[in-house]
């Protein structure tokens, strides 16, 4: 199990060998098996706390129109506002959310560091409060497609993936000038407007760093913060101090190395993509698509590069 893994990962795992739920750990003979056999209990254990909370149709000031879809957190619904007569997006944590409180911490973290964003490509935060005994977000309605169905869609060219990531980059660096680190970054977190531009999403791993708005230190049970194929090495090694600007730097050139390639640039099961992240250099992007300029090639390596003193710095 060590193989492929820094020590910081053997905490989660010493915990699961220890928890009831878990059951027997010897079974496991590789770390591909092993981690597998973590995300998997992980999620079994907790299977009612992944339900979506019930939400009434007219949930205070806000009527429930349908749900837009469902992430890590919670499950999110178009609604109108019926005092200000708006479509707005409404959040509601998912129960393990809802019934955890250094979780519930965490999703109010992410209210009050979106709230003070007010900012061209980035989401607004219109309300935060609870109602019937739910916490909930209330957020700018942003029509469009995700970064990710978007390039499925276009077919993006080597101009336009560039444009979109260039527009992204002035909008995560005013979010560093305000000491923010968003540390989840990917397509998914990544809007498109109809007329082509790109909104920052989704602060639910974000945190303020050189402040005390938010905790670096606050995680789903001291797990890992990020999605693997997006995530910087600091980040997969569990160093949540070590987590700065640098981290989304590193996210923003894996989004452009697979705008450009069609390709995330490690690729495999959650096991494999994490030893990669740790151990492997990032990939050249033109080995993929030979007709990326080596300028492209130059901004995605340094990007990518395992020291964060040795990417760009800033975006």
């Amino acid at each position: 199990i060590a193989q492929g893994l820094e020590k910081s990962t053997y905490p989660l795992i010493k915990k699961l060998r220890a928890s009831k739920e878990s059951g027997p750990f010897e079974k496991e003979t590789n770390l591909q098996e092993a981690i597998q056999a973590i995300i998997g209990r992980s999620f079994r254990s907790t299977a009612s706390d992944w339900k979506p909370a019930e939400i009434p149709e007219q949930f205070g000031r806000y009527r429930i129109l349908s749900p837009l879809g469902a992430g890590g957190m919670g499950m999110v619904y178009l609604a109108w506002d019926g005092r200000l007569a708006r479509r707005v997006a409404i959040k509601i944590p998912h129960h393990f959310v809802q019934d955890r409180v250094n979780i519930r911490e965490r999703f109010v973290r992410e209210a009050k560091i979106a709230a003070q964003i007010e900012k061209p490509g980035i989401c607004r935060v219109y309300d935060v409060g609870e109602l019937d005994g739910l916490c909930y977000l209330a957020l700018e309605y942003i029509e469009g497609d995700t970064l990710e169905d978007f390039a499925e869609k276009e077919s993006l060219s080597i101009t336009e993936a560039v444009r979109i990531v260039r527009i992204v980059a002035e909008t995560m660096q005013q979010l560093h000038d305000l000491k923010i680190v968003h540390r989840d970054l990917k397509p998914s977190n990544l809007i498109i407007r109809p007329g082509g531009e790109p909104v920052v999403m989704d602060f639910g791993l974000a945190c303020a760093f050189d402040a005390e708005l938010a905790d670096s230190r606050i995680t789903i049970d001291g797990g890992l913060v990020g999605s693997p194929a997006y995530m910087s090495p600091e980040q997969a090694k569990g160093k949540g101090e070590c987590v700065g600007p640098a981290s989304d730097i590193y996210s923003l050139g894996a989004i452009l190395f697979e705008l450009l390639t069609g390709t995330i640039p490690f690729r495999g099961n959650v096991a494999q993509v994490l030893s990669s992240v740790l151990h492997e250099p990032p990939p050249i992007s033109s080995s993929r698509r030979p007709d990326i300029p080596i300028a492209l090639d130059q901004i995605c390596l340094r990007a990518m590069q395992k020291d964060p003193t040795e990417r760009f710095s800033s975006m």
